[in-house]
């Protein structure tokens, strides 16, 4: 295949790949057709059953690029040896902050994209529900290992346990997240990120003080 044919169809499939992503973000999965994706990325149904057999298939490559770009959006992919792992992680958390606050196509909070697919996908699609659930695995044992890293290093609260602080840490913000997602409001994600870090350094947050200490908001 010449090098000009093989870039298109890199271009083609990426633009499925995008297509298909914000809508199933800004949409659902469900309430996506795969019509509204071809539409979108201006292919023809041929072009689009030429790259992905089923909208199943569509969806596990979706979620695979949209993992590798996000592992390495939260620095999660290859260690920056320029970057104290305090500063690691307050760039994870930065920007896990930034991701799930993100507005979708359309106006309001996107919420997580995994965790979408997930409520929606996991008890109707075995290899989307394993896809998802690596995905969250992932992310969990490499946040543990910075934290790890963390605590060699000085900066991180002693006493604190890597991989379940990690395991705690995407729990809290998935439910963070879709709680913003229900008040078009990304305060729920703020404060769950702000008490992370505080837990991980040993610092207290106006939402863990005790309520006579908490100043007052009115």
């Amino acid at each position: 295949m010449a090098r000009g044919t093989t870039n298109k169809a890199a271009k083609t499939r990426d633009a499925i790949l995008r297509v298909a992503e914000s809508l199933f973000h800004s949409h659902g999965y469900n309430a996506t057709g795969i019509d509204e994706v071809i539409k979108g990325a201006a292919v023809t149904k041929g072009g689009f059953y030429y790259y992905f057999a089923s909208k199943e298939e569509l969806v596990l490559a979706v979620i695979a690029r949209r993992r590798e770009e996000t592992l390495a959006d939260y620095g999660l992919a290859e260690p920056d040896p320029s970057k104290t792992p305090m500063r690691r992680l307050r760039h994870l958390f930065d920007r896990i902050e930034a991701d799930l606050t993100r507005p979708v196509e359309g106006g309001g909070m996107g919420g997580s994209f995994f965790g979408g697919l997930a409520a929606e996908l996991s008890a109707g699609s075995e290899p989307v529900r394993s896809a998802l659930a690596d995905y969250f695995e992932t992310l969990s044992a490499r946040t543990a290992g910075v934290i790890e890293k963390g605590i060699r290093a000085g900066g991180v609260a002693t006493g604190i346990d890597p991989a379940r602080f990690a395991v705690e840490t995407v729990v809290r913000l998935e439910g963070a997240a879709l709680m913003a997602k229900v008040a078009n409001d990304p305060s729920p994600v703020v404060a769950a990120v702000a008490d992370l870090v505080a837990a991980l350094t040993g610092e207290a947050t106006a939402a863990s003080k005790p309520a006579s200490t908490q100043q007052s908001l009115f």
